[in-house]
């Protein structure tokens, strides 16, 4: 899935990466294993989200608000999962599915916004 950024796609490509890990490692390792591996995307995710919110405060992107929301969203989601202590593969599998549907739609408007900017400020 490529929002046409190499930047942007190399860091969500590795993201679900780890993603992909952990929803392999469920089936396979223990509940703390998979668990130090989130706190790991959740870093990622922190720094990501914080270079994607910086571009969009300097291009005055109009739906910062609604983007940021969605980041929190997906921190909320992990963090959900690091506290509990039951069944966590459905929260795994919504956090996966929540991670897609960000990159498919927030981001892609994000950076549609993003290049329209950079060709009028180029011109």
């Amino acid at each position: 899935m490529s929002i046409e950024d190499t930047d942007y796609d190399l860091a969500h490509a590795r993201l679900f990466e780890k993603m992909n890990l952990i929803l392999k490692m469920f089936y396979s390792k223990k509940i703390e294993d998979i668990k130090n591996h989130l706190i790991g995307i959740r870093a990622m995710a922190v720094n990501h989200f914080n270079d994607e919110e910086s571009v969009m405060q300097q291009i005055e992107f109009p739906l910062t608000h609604i983007h940021k929301a969605a980041h929190n969203l997906i921190l909320f989601k992990i963090d959900a999962i690091l506290e509990s202590n039951s069944n966590i593969g459905p929260l795994l599998e919504n956090l996966a599915f929540v991670l897609s549907e960000h990159v498919e739609h927030y981001d892609t408007i994000f950076m549609e916004y993003k290049n329209m900017v950079e060709e009028i400020i180029n011109v």
